[in-house]
């Protein structure tokens, strides 16, 4: 059986990396705030503007990217697809310029096989070819050549345009016809 082989693009923060989970806790450390019984909240909307502004500081910094935690199933169904497609992390880097090094060196940890020359750090992603785009800011999408796939975080829980996905199981069922 022959498959078709994809190009696709997947972002990085609260895609393959739990960047939300490790905001929520570095704020209750930086902080002294107690957020775990409110985590389905955006983390901006939690804190107020001059913890945001020490937020945005320590995010343009970086190193907070080199330990997130990867999300569940992550490493598992990229190492999958990876074999199948022609996989590129997308990741909007530029944000926090800070975070390039610390990006690429997660992805040599976690994701060892993955061809550097694949990780694409950028500011306006549509700028990628790609069939599909794995992301959780809808933004993205509005200019892609190709398909926007919306991952479910807490910041775009009212956004209906594109289709969603929940996890990495999910993205697994959504490409399991071109992996047989």
């Amino acid at each position: 059986m022959t498959s078709t082989r994809y190009r696709i693009g997947v972002d990085m923060d609260d895609v393959i990396c739990n960047t939300h989970a490790s905001l929520i806790e570095w704020a209750g450390r930086e902080f002294g705030l107690s957020l775990s019984d409110r985590a389905d909240e955006p983390i901006e909307t939690l804190l107020t503007p001059p913890q945001n502004a020490i937020m945005t500081e320590m995010l343009n910094e970086g190193s907070i990217f080199r330990h997130l935690a990867p999300m569940d199933d992550a490493i598992e169904v990229l190492t999958e697809l990876y074999h199948a497609h022609d996989i590129f992390i997308v990741t909007a880097a530029m944000e926090h310029p800070g975070s390039l090094q610390h990006k690429f060196a997660w992805v040599g940890e976690h994701l060892p096989f993955f061809d550097p020359l694949r990780l694409v750090f950028c500011g306006h992603k549509h700028v990628v070819d790609v069939d599909y785009l794995i992301d959780d800011t809808p933004h993205h999408f509005e200019k892609l050549g190709g398909r926007g796939i919306l991952y479910d975080a807490p910041k775009n829980r009212r956004e209906n345009r594109y289709q969603r996905v929940r996890n990495w199981r999910d993205i697994s069922r959504l490409f399991a016809a071109a992996l047989t």
